[in-house]
């Protein structure tokens, strides 16, 4: 009879299926699950018994089979720093003792087989056919021969000036990097006198390198990837470079594509069969800081210090989570191969199967910051169009903290936003233009709104005229003069679906979809008039006018720099092909920031506007949709991943400032109708609609300036434990405009909160 052990870490045949923990991460560490047996027999019926202590109301539990489990185990002694796997071999290189080798065959366990001591400290090893290369501080580059492998021996070395941190195999060369400072390229086709073939000396740090081909793939502290073309090892030549965000753990080479890890912003995928023109392809924004990457064919394995991710990457434009295994302690290495995975920790080498995949996979489908799409700054507000929820005001004053001040939740589903004097001019798609009155930011209100033929998108304001872009029903012009009374003055319907509008003087100039870009006469307001195109063959999303000069956002081929000195004529002075889809942008000073989906927001130098350069990129949690760049800040719209600050202070390297959304630790959850109402820590009480509950959409929140640690709702109201603040009490009858009503001062500290009728129950944790 066939048996599966189910790994008490993490039980392999259950899955709890719990909203509060599985989507938001609440207290997991509060409940006890148990699950007996443990051990049951493979393709027969078994019962199983899963206890959960607390009992929590309302939970649900789904039993569906095991896997990836653990199949053995080896242990060892020392620390590694070097694990190989080549066919039914494994290699283990110890900081302190040598070079370990292990026969692994299927079904046994695995059996110590050769071993070569070394003395002084071990840091890289590198294993192609029957050699190995190992890195030791007293003995430089070790050359190992590895054709019996019960009997591994020295075949030459190499020593180096500095430590060798890694290691990568060429042909008869070996490629060293040294201290992280310097690269050289060692010959070692005659192993009694390996000679040093070339060196190249970097003016910063490398972390990690790759070898596929003839060219050279490094990780560079500058937060980019570096590609040398290593045709004449004796002169490696920078043949192209690509900007990463945030600092590389660790990369990957296969067939021409580039997998790199970011601690910030998790996996990019990059096509480099071209180093000169590195394309992006995809990414996977991950929850934990991931450390290690290793690639079996259409699958990624990524190692955190808790976890084991499996992604199918067949489709590197959306890579997919398959599944997950929790690991028992802190492991720093990780082999991967024919779907078994090799996790190596402090004295253990463990097996993890993977390959059974005939399971239910795990989903990328999370908790939604909402649908943030446009937004427009002023006086330390910036306003936001939320495709999902409405309009909401961000307090900014300090773009590092950034606060909700108010929502104001509109019929339709806003596509763009305009401020001017006391009103917010917001397009709500199938609703028309809503006209909201602003004087008090904390309380908005609409005063009128206008419906407007097709679907509202962005808009334009030219004195007290306003151009909309009404996606498939072309362009309007409305009188706001009296903005209680608005009224259209005139249109006209486009070829394609406008997307976004931009106007100088008596002219409108218009990002239309499949038709390209449109040029307007609108002289007499009342008759639009077109008078030239630019039609590129693609899809153009945004457009920006800048004197005489248009800068047009294309989502399937980037940036054009347009003249419209002869308006009728649209000419080219410059196209900048960019990673992901260009959705917005934002122009100023020298510099494009480009809103480019999933690729997250580029930076585009056009000091030279006939040569724009890519020089900064800033991969965002979402899908960047719009950008806005204004004192050393930009400020991002992001798609699922709410609205996210970025310090732009040095344009080539961004870094994340602050956000509005994800900044608290849920503490606890309590559901209202189709509502979540979330304890967030110092992020208030965020609410979530959870029609679809396997992809709760934020919809607003309530900064409560203290910490809210436990929350209850009872009827129309939400009651707040907020520790030594005590209690606060929130008006949910409306859910999209939750809002604070009172507060009260208790004696104990507020961690527990629970109400029935008209009676409130406050406890503290002692």
């Amino acid at each position: 009879m066939k048996t599966s052990r189910i790994n008490p870490l993490r039980p392999a045949l259950l899955c709890a299926v719990l909203f509060w923990l599985a989507v938001f991460g609440a207290r997991a560490q509060e409940m006890k699950v148990t699950v007996e047996p443990r051990l049951v027999p493979s393709g027969a019926e078994s019962r199983v018994t899963v206890k959960i202590s607390p009992p929590v109301p309302g939970l649900q539990a789904v039993l569906m089979p095991g896997g990836p489990y653990l199949t053995k185990r080896f242990a060892f002694s020392g620390e590694l720093t070097g694990l190989e796997r080549r066919d039914e071999r494994i290699f283990l290189l110890r900081r302190e003792g040598g070079l370990l080798i292990l026969e692994d065959s299927p079904g046994e366990e695995p059996k110590r087989i050769g071993e070569l001591p070394l003395d002084g400290t071990n840091r890289a090893l590198a294993v192609q056919n029957e050699t190995a290369y190992v890195s030791n501080d007293e003995r430089g580059v070790v050359r190992v021969d590895l054709s019996r492998p019960d009997a591994p021996r020295i075949a030459g070395a190499y020593q180096t000036d500095q430590p060798v941190s890694e290691i990568a195999i060429r042909d008869d060369s070996t490629v060293l990097l040294l201290s992280g400072t310097r690269v050289a390229t060692v010959d070692f086709s005659d192993a009694d006198h390996p000679a040093l073939i070339s060196k190249y000396d970097m003016k910063g740090n490398g972390f990690h390198m790759k070898v596929e081909g003839r060219f050279l793939y490094l990780a560079a502290d500058d937060r980019s990837l570096m590609v040398f073309d290593l045709s004449n090892p004796s002169t490696p030549a920078l043949a192209g470079e690509y900007p990463i965000s945030g600092s590389i753990p660790d990369l990957e080479i296969r067939n021409g594509r580039a997998y790199i890890l970011s601690r910030e912003t998790g996996l990019t995928i990059l096509d480099v069969t071209l180093p000169s023109e590195i394309r992006w392809l995809g990414g996977y924004g991950l929850p934990e800081a991931f450390t290690a990457i290793r690639i079996d064919g259409a699958r990624a394995l990524l190692l955190s210090d808790r976890a084991l991710t499996l992604l199918d990457i067949e489709d590197p434009t959306n890579p997919t989570p398959v599944s997950s295994f929790t690991l028992s302690g802190n492991v720093t290495r990780t082999a991967f191969a024919d779907g078994t995975a090799l996790a190596a920790g402090e004295s253990e080498l463990a097996w993890i199967d993977f390959s059974r995949e005939d399971v239910p996979s795990l989903t990328n489908e999370g908790v939604s910051y909402g649908g943030a799409r446009r937004s427009v700054i002023r006086d330390g507000i910036a306003y936001v169009a939320d495709w999902f929820s409405g309009l909401h005001l961000y307090d900014i004053r300090d773009p590092r903290k950034p606060g909700l001040i108010a929502s104001f939740h509109t019929p339709g589903s806003p596509k763009g936003v305009l401020v001017r004097d006391e009103f917010a001019f917001v397009a709500d798609d199938d609703h028309g233009i809503r006209i909201i009155d602003i004087r008090d930011p904390a309380h908005p209100r609409e005063v009128s709104h206008i419906e407007t033929p097709g679907l509202a998108y962005t808009m334009r304001l030219d004195g007290n005229r306003l151009y909309l872009a009404a996606h498939r029903g072309g362009i309007f012009i409305i009188d706001i003069a009296d903005v209680r009374a608005p009224r259209i003055l005139g249109g006209v319907r486009t070829p394609g679906n406008a997307w976004g509008i931009d106007v100088i003087g008596n002219r409108a100039v218009v990002a239309d979809d499949a038709s390209g870009i449109l040029v307007f006469d609108v002289s007499d307001p009342t008759a639009p008039r077109e008078i030239g195109t630019f039609d590129p063959g693609g899809q153009a999303e945004d457009v920006q006018i800048i004197g005489e000069y248009a800068f047009a956002a294309f989502y399937d081929q980037g940036l054009y720099i347009l003249d419209l000195s002869d308006p009728s004529h649209p000419s080219v002075v410059s196209h900048l092909a960019t990673p992901g889809n260009a959705r917005g942008l934002d122009v100023r000073d020298h510099y494009v920031y480009l809103a480019s989906w999933k690729a997250g927001v580029l930076i585009i130098d056009i000091g030279d506007l006939s040569h724009p350069a890519l020089i900064g990129r800033y991969d965002t949690d979402g899908a960047a949709w719009g950008v806005r760049a204004e004192g050393g800040f930009a400020y991002v719209t992001d798609w699922w991943g709410g609205f996210t600050v970025l310090d732009i202070g040095d344009p080539a390297r961004p870094r994340l400032a602050g956000r509005y959304h994800g900044r608290g630790t849920v503490e606890d959850l309590s559901i209202g109708g189709d509502d979540a109402f979330v304890a967030d820590g110092i992020a208030g009480v965020q609410v979530f609609d959870i029609q679809n509950p396997f992809n709760p959409m934020w919809i607003t929140g309530v900064d409560l300036g203290g910490t809210a640690k436990g929350i209850w709702v009872e009827k129309n109201l939400a009651y707040v434990a907020m520790g030594r603040d005590g209690l606060a009490v929130l008006d949910i009858s409306d859910p999209f405009q939750t809002r604070l009503v009172g507060r009260l001062k208790l004696t104990l500290s507020a961690e527990i909160v629970r109400a029935s009728g008209s009676s409130v129950f406050v406890a503290d944790r002692g």
